[in-house]
């Protein structure tokens, strides 16, 4: 039996996925070590598919099945906070990930042998559903190709920020209290997380980030997210709300560049490349109306304070 400093839930976020769960719990009930597992706990948001899939799984794994009635992740995450005892380590998982066989074990090694001072992530392996092309495949998101890889048969510690990807990482519940959980006006659609706005919080308070060797998750990747256009719109969106615009001469240069590639446009089939120059020249020019806004809301609430 773990020491409750050391015992570990699992929680699953669960919003219209119901393959995706079954493959994931399925998964779990492979895994090595099951029996330092407190509790898994299936947190369903919004939809209402998931509660025969948990009870089909009750004799095998410890699971159990909550439902809130709004379709946000973060308020699921700040649900699980608040019933899991704070003495304990949160493994986080989507619902449309599965498990290598030891990766439980490996988050409980890591978090034995480092201590409630990181948090933790391991290795993201994709499975497509259709193969991107070549040409895509440069430009590919961190959750749409393999990423956080670690040197050969060791860990990697971070010293500065970085951020393990959502879909599968664990900290100890009582640092994710004292940053009061996730904002739930982020969602994993928008450029910025509420896992990684929490992370950075994380940070802040004196946590870094481990990738520990040895275990991987699998990630679906569904086509309509290797397509050309969503790739483009993430590196559009990207630029404009990056908090690191790379300064006046690059916007410079994006304001000159940008109407060039365009008029090139009209004579020449672009290289995917080039477009993607272009989305980004466009996404810094964009930047200029945030900050302008961002801006104006400041003073706004000074005003009105």
């Amino acid at each position: 039996m773990t020491s409750q400093e050391e015992s570990l839930f699992i929680v699953i976020t669960n919003h219209k996925r119901p393959a995706g769960l079954l493959k994931l719990l399925e998964s779990i009930t492979k895994c090595n070590n099951l029996e330092i597992v407190e509790k898994i706990i299936v947190v369903e948001n919004g939809s209402r598919d998931a509660e025969e899939i948990v009870a089909s799984f009750k004799e095998k794994i410890p699971v159990s099945y909550h439902h809130l009635i709004e379709g946000n992740k973060s308020l699921s995450l700040n649900y699980a906070i608040e019933i899991i005892p704070s003495s304990s380590f949160m493994l986080m998982l989507d619902d449309d990930i599965t498990l290598s066989k030891n990766a439980i074990s490996t988050f409980a090694k890591g978090y034995k042998k480092y201590g409630k001072k990181y948090y933790y992530g391991i290795e993201l392996r994709p499975e497509y559903e259709i193969e991107p092309s070549e040409e895509i495949r440069p430009y590919l998101s961190d959750f749409a190709k393999i990423s956080q890889r670690t040197p050969k048969e060791k860990d990697k510690i971070f010293n500065r920020f970085s951020y393990a990807l959502g879909a599968c990482w664990c900290v100890h519940n009582s640092y994710l209290r004292k940053i009061n959980g996730f904002n739930k006006f982020y969602n994993p659609q928008a450029v910025k997380g509420q896992e990684t706005v929490a992370q950075m919080n994380l940070f802040n308070l004196g946590l870094n980030l481990i990738l520990l060797n040895g275990a991987h998750f699998m990630h679906y990747v569904p086509r309509n997210h290797i397509s050309r256009e969503s790739v483009l719109e993430r590196i559009f969106k990207t630029q404009m709300f990056t908090k690191d615009r790379k300064g006046f001469l690059y916007l410079f240069k994006a304001i000159f560049l940008a109407p060039l590639i365009v008029i090139k446009s009209t004579f020449y089939t672009l290289k995917l490349s080039e477009v993607v120059k272009l989305y980004k020249y466009l996404g810094v020019i964009s930047s200029l109306r945030v900050r302008a806004l961002e801006d104006y809301t400041k003073q706004k609430i000074k005003d009105d304070l």
